[in-house]
Parts: structure tokens; sequence; C-alpha cells
């Protein structure tokens, strides 16, 4: 009778409750507040790849930038007679205008609120293609005429050679050393150095080939991803991050280890992305890899308590004291199994607790939880039970992609 006694107060006792919701409701509780946040992370493994982040690069254009884009300057470049015969500039206008407002590029919502005045609603858009990087191309219909147009980089042009006029375009704002479309660039927060540089992240700023204040379409440059993995390579480099939201950075945002895209960017971009941030603001962006950090923590906190109670709690109901009268009975194994998973839930639910750190105000990421010493004191019986190799921090300062 002892031994059918002891035989299901191992059955109730060892029970992977505990274990099997160790991890789905820290990820549940854990995703749940950083929506709470403005932080939206897809996936469990894009958490995951969170936590390991090493290398974070940013794109520039309307993820650094602040501001909105407009026209400074327009320059019309000379046509021939036969050209100017056959288009005015305001029909030329109107021609940009209908294709720019198919595109979701920040340079095309300059391009369209500066061609406002000149739209006209006889013009009809075919075969709209957005190039990546480059610019778009379109075939419009307008009192019965058609027209192939074709906006963007002198890469686009379909002739071997690019025609005078785009010559002429090219070398006067070369000569000029500026742009027509500008924006205010914005200083980049030394908040988010404050956030990631602790963590042993390494920032590279994605500039472009240009003047920081110019955007220029006079020059056709090498793709994002190509720069970014030239730059890269030699330091093989793992656990990359890429914070972008334009269609053009939507290759990176997938190939990335971790993609995190502004709301505020397109849809194809936060589709690609495994973060998308909400609020629309960089500091949002360490804070959602401490976020990560965090839930992972409470994800080993849960193993390790459903670890130790089955270390504990199996051989006791085995009868591993039984030679001194002591045994488990199955009424107490059952409580026991209830308490544990219990005690997993509730643990992952501590997760509730967890407040934004204020780095600006120079709150360690690290202890930035609401019990700050308890859980500083458990992140240590962590390390000091499962020892890890120290990581040499892979900060360096700001430094462009050239």
């Amino acid at each position: 009778m002892e031994c059918l006694k002891l035989c299901i107060s191992v059955v109730v006792v060892a029970c992977p409750c505990a274990l099997g919701l160790s991890t789905p409701t820290a990820v549940m509780v854990g995703t749940g507040v950083g929506a709470e946040h403005g932080i939206l992370i897809k996936n469990a493994p894009s958490l995951e790849a969170a936590c390991s982040v090493r290398h974070v690069i940013f794109d520039k254009t309307g993820t650094l930038t602040r501001g909105q884009l407009h026209v400074t300057e327009r320059w019309d470049a000379p046509l021939s007679s036969s050209s100017s015969s056959s288009i005015s500039v305001s029909r030329l206008l109107a021609l940009v205008h209908a294709v720019e407002s198919r595109s979701e590029h920040v340079l095309a919502h300059a391009l369209v609120q500066h061609c406002e005045p000149h739209k006209t609603s006889r013009m009809v858009v075919q075969a709209f293609e957005a190039v990546q990087g480059a610019g778009v191309k379109a075939h419009v219909e307008c009192d019965d005429e058609l027209y192939d147009v074709i906006i963007g980089h002198a890469g686009l042009h379909p002739l071997g050679e690019q025609p005078t006029p785009m010559l002429a375009f090219a070398q006067h704002w070369e000569s000029k050393g500026s742009s027509a479309v500008a924006k205010a660039i914005g200083v980049y927060p030394d908040d988010v150095h404050a956030g990631l540089s602790p963590n042993g992240k390494m920032t590279l700023l994605q500039q472009n080939r240009t003047p920081p204040s110019d955007t220029s379409n006079a020059r056709v440059p090498q793709s994002m991803w190509e720069r970014v993995a030239e730059a890269l390579v030699p330091t093989q480099c793992h656990g990359l991050a890429m914070v972008g939201d334009g269609v053009n950075d939507s290759p990176a945002l997938a190939t990335a280890d971790v993609g995190v895209a502004m709301s505020s960017g397109s849809d194809i971009a936060m589709g690609a992305a495994s973060i998308v941030l909400m609020r629309n603001e960089l500091m949002d962006v360490p804070i959602a890899f401490l976020l990560c950090r965090r839930i992972f923590w409470q994800i080993r906190l849960n193993f390790l308590w459903a670890t130790t109670y089955n270390l504990i709690m199996v051989p006791l109901a085995m009868g591993l004291l039984l030679p001194w009268g002591i045994y488990l009975h199955p009424m107490m194994a059952g409580v026991a199994m209830a308490c544990s998973s219990v005690s997993v839930v509730l643990s992952s639910l501590s997760l509730r607790l967890w407040k934004r750190p204020d780095i600006s105000a120079g709150v360690p990421p690290s202890v930035a939880f609401t019990h700050a010493s308890v859980s500083a004191g458990l992140a240590r019986l962590w390390h000091t039970l499962w020892p890890t190799a120290p990581q040499e921090p892979a900060y360096t300062a700001l430094q462009e992609v050239a």
C-alpha cells in the first residue's frame, strides 16, 4: 500500500505543468506590458533575438531626422524645342504629383506637397512601380496622351547615356553642393547612447554619401543592406538590429536578427520588422531591448523555480526519506503540484510591475525594475549558478557607413 501511495505521489508531483507554463505565461504578460508602453513584439523568437543584440543600425531618413521634408528650390532643366512645345512646366508638375502621390517615401510626400497647386483629376496613373532605393516609374494618361514618367536617380533612365537635360540637372546641383529637398536634421539623442552602451551595443549611423543636410538625387547609391553588410563583415558580428521606417529599409529589417520599425513608417516596413514602436521615439529602442531582457530574465527565473521544485519534490515523493518515516502523501503531492503551477503564473504576472526606466535621469537599466534590490539579488543568484563568460563591450562612437 505504501508503494502505491509513493507511485501516485511521484506521478502527481512530476506533472510538468510548471515547466510548461514558464515560457508562455512570461511571453504573454511581457508582450502585453510592451503593448501598453507602445512597444509591439510580434513573436517569441523576436523577443529572444532582441536579448542578444550587440549591434544597432539606424536609418537616417525619417528615423534619425526630425521635421517634415519640403522643397526649398526648383530649377527647370533646359528642354529641347520639340519637348518644350509638347509639355509645359505646369503639366510636368502635374505628372510629378500624380505619380508621387502613389509612393510612400518621405521624399515623395514633399514633392506632392510642392506640386499640389498643379494637380488635376485628368491624370490616370498606370503600371506604377517603386524601385527600391532609386525612385518610381509609371505610365500616365492625360488628355489622350500617354507619358512615361521616371522620377528618381539617373540610373533609372532606360537609355545607356543620360540625356543632355539630365546631365545639366546633375551638374547644376553638384556645382551648388546642395539639394532641392531639405529637412531639419535632428540631433542624435545622447540618451539613446546611454541606453545602448551599458548593454554592450554598438551604434552605427547609416548616412548617405552626401553631406548630412543634403538629400541628393544626382547619383545612384549602393543599397543600404549592401553597405551595412560591407561595414560589418570584417567584424563578424552577431546579434544585429536594424531600425528604419521606409520601404527601402524593408530588406534590411527582414534580414537583420531584429528589425525595429517606427509606426510612422510604411506598412511594408512594419510588416517586415519584428518589433514596432508606436510612439515614434528613438528612446524606445533601448527601452524595447531592456524590456525583452527583462522578459527573458523572468523566463529563466520561472525555469529555475520549476527545476528546483522538481529536484526537491520528486525524490521526496519517491521515498528518499522513507527510512526515517517521512514520505509525501498523494494529497499533499497534489497540493504541491498546484502550488508550483500557481507560483510560476504569479511569477510571470510580476512583469506587470515593470516600469519604464528613466535612462535620461541616469537610472541603471540593469536594476530599473520595480523591486530593484530583489531583482538584482536574484540575478546574482542566477549568474552564480550558471556563470557566463564576460563579454567585452562592443560599443563605439557614431560612425558613418561609407
